[in-house]
């Protein structure tokens, strides 16, 4: 198999990836924060949800972009870091919910691991 290089236009899909993917989940979350009907179609119908979905499939369009650039074993962790990433600091910034010390300390490791993965 060929090695693959990690250019930047590969840094960028797995950011823009990484990002879409959060999104989506912080979507989902505001989806549930005044559920209403409990059923599925108020679910799915929800806007939220709906919007949550269109960011899913935007990040696995960028996924696949970025495995067109990268090896998997490179790509999907830094997806992961950056989605986590940007999921932690979103639901803080977004919904107020509180970090410890301790989550930052978390953060910064595992952007550290990131980094270091994507040293191909």
């Amino acid at each position: 198999m060929a090695t693959l290089s990690l250019d930047l236009l590969g840094w960028l899909y797995i950011s823009l990836s990484g990002v879409s993917a959060a999104a989506g989940h912080l979507l989902v979350k505001k989806s549930r924060l005044n559920p209403g009907d409990p059923g599925l179609a108020s679910l799915v119908f929800s806007p939220w949800f709906l919007g949550a979905i269109v960011f899913y499939l935007l990040n696995i369009i960028l996924l696949a972009k970025a495995l067109d650039r990268a090896p998997v074993s490179v790509a999907y962790p830094a997806i992961n870091g950056i989605n986590f990433l940007v999921l932690v600091l979103g639901a803080a910034l977004i919904f107020g919910e509180a970090l410890a010390w301790r989550q930052y300390l978390g953060l910064g490791a595992i952007m550290l691991g990131v980094y270091l993965v994507g040293q191909v």
